[in-house]
């Protein structure tokens, strides 16, 4: 994404963005990896991302399993 900013967060904790790259096959689809913060809780959280003041779409969440 160039020089844009690209803040995400995981249950509404700051997240680390690893990589955004093209998803192969899919034009105009991008993969994203993110570190998931230690501070997030076990359980379903959601995932927010925003590129170039463009926020992810709403209802998006991952499962945090207990380590």
């Amino acid at each position: 994404m160039g020089d844009l900013p690209v803040p995400a967060t995981i249950g509404g904790v700051a997240a680390e963005v690893l990589s955004l790259d093209p998803a192969p096959g899919y034009a105009g689809l991008f993969r994203i990896n993110l570190n998931v913060p230690a501070a997030v809780t076990p359980g379903i959280a959601s995932v927010i991302v925003n590129v170039g003041g463009a926020v992810s779409q709403a209802g998006v969440s991952i499962t945090i399993l207990a380590q």
